[in-house]
This record gives C-alpha cells, structure tokens and sequence, in this order.
C-alpha cells in the first residue's frame, strides 16, 4: 500500500493511494467522509487518474510503531491500544461500517499523547479480517512489553491467548481488561485502608502522649503540696497518685 506524508501550514497528514476504485456513493464511503467518527482519523477523499487516495488529519499524533519503537509498553498503554481497539469495534456497529476494512498494521494505528486516545484508519476497497488482523497486533505487542510491569504482562498475554482462540470475541477482550483494572481498584482500597489506619494511629499516639503529660503534671502539683506538710506520709502520697490516675477526666474538668 503505497503511503506519504504531507504537511501545511496547520496540518499533518498521512495520505494513502486506494489500489482500486471504488465507488465514492457507497454507504461506507459517505459513512467516513460525512461523519466524524470517535475512533477513526478524519479524513477527506479525493480522486486522481481514475483511483483515489485519502488524506488522514495525523495533527499532533504519533504512529504506534514510532511511539513504541524503542520505548517499552507498561499496562496503561496496552489498556490504551485494547481499549481503544474495543471502541473502533463499538464505533463500527453504531455507524454499520465493516471493521475488515480498518487497518490495524501498527504505522496505521494513531496515538494523541495528551488525550489519551487511540486512532485507527479506515480505508475503502481495503477488506481483511479482522480477527486475523488483531492477531498480527498481539504478536506485534508481545516483545514490546515491559517484563518488569506484572500487570503489562498479565494483559498482553492474556488478550494475546484470548486472540488466538477460536471462539475469540469482543467481550473477552473487555474481560482481559477489566482484570488489571480490578486489581488496581482494589490496590486503591488497601492503600486507602492501610494510611486511614495508619492516621488513625498516630492520633491515639498523641492522645495517649497528651494524656501522660496532663497526669504528671496533676501528680506533681498535687504531692509537691502535700509535701510541704510533714504530716503526710509515703503510703498517702502513693494512694493520692493512684486516685489521681483514676479521676484525672474530673480533675482536667475542675481545672
């Protein structure tokens, strides 16, 4: 498939040459040249020489096969990529247009960095199956996963496993995802618990401290008084520290 780039003065673009004609008033082809549809690049048809070609809008956009060309997936770019690919197959049954027809060859596939969202190319003529096309896709992902990621691991292998399946479907994707998302869900929680816990700690610590202090310091009054009368003997000033210790609430109180 013969491909260029072009740019002007506020756009990139990622043209793509048909290698066949194709019929310009045909549902599909109106589909994508008259609706913004959220998972495909927009784009604009044009004729030449009998054929035609298609102009995507890649503006501030990175193919997948350069983003990750060097750098290693962790499991938020692979939630990105299996995620965004359920939503083309959503978008696809919404607006009835066939899925076989979208390209999922990684230089075709379009990340928005600041957005989060994925973007794929829709070309008339172009007719794959899908299934065997998101196959390709997995094993393209799998030496791209970062090992030190459990959770990146855990879902590359397991949509992988499920795209080679026979009875492979949508949903199982989804389930995949919904995995790791459930445990970081959970990791939320117990971290949650475990600082909530933690706080409520430290407050009892200084309670207890605060309480100490204010039972000395009533302990000290109290016997450095008595002790200016020698009258009172050792075992009283033990039984007065002892109630003090015992009525310390009513004493604070008082004071």
């Amino acid at each position: 498939m013969r491909t260029e780039y072009k740019r002007d003065m506020n756009h990139n673009y990622l043209i793509v040459y048909g290698e066949n004609e194709i019929n310009t008033d045909s549902y599909q082809v109106r589909m994508l040249a008259g609706n913004v549809i959220p998972s495909l690049l927009k784009c604009r048809i044009q004729g030449m020489d009998g054929r035609f070609l298609i102009y995507f809008d890649i503006t501030s956009k990175q193919a997948v096969n350069v983003l990750y060309e060097e750098k290693k997936m962790g499991v938020e770019d692979l939630r990105l990529i299996f995620g965004g690919f359920v939503k083309a197959m959503e978008d696809a049954a919404e607006y009835l247009i066939n899925p076989g027809q979208f390209i999922m060859s990684p230089e075709y596939i379009y990340t928005d960095i600041e957005k989060r969202q994925i973007y794929f190319c829709m070309m008339p003529g172009y007719e794959k199956d899908i299934k065997e096309q998101f196959q390709l896709l997995t094993e393209y992902i799998l030496p791209k996963i970062d090992h030190q990621d459990q959770d990146a691991v855990i879902l590359g292998y397991g949509v992988y496993k499920r795209a080679m399946e026979d009875s492979f479907h949508l949903e199982h994707i989804k389930e995949e995802l919904y995995k790791t998302q459930s445990s970081d869900v959970n990791g939320e929680k117990k971290e949650k618990i475990n600082a909530k816990k933690t706080e409520q700690e430290m407050e009892f610590a200084e309670e207890v401290s605060c309480w100490q202090q204010m039972r000395m310091h009533y302990s000290h009054q109290i016997i450095f008084h008595f002790q200016r009368h020698s009258v009172l003997c050792l075992r009283v000033r033990t039984e007065l520290c002892f109630w003090i210790n015992e009525n310390l609430l009513d004493l604070c109180i008082i004071r």
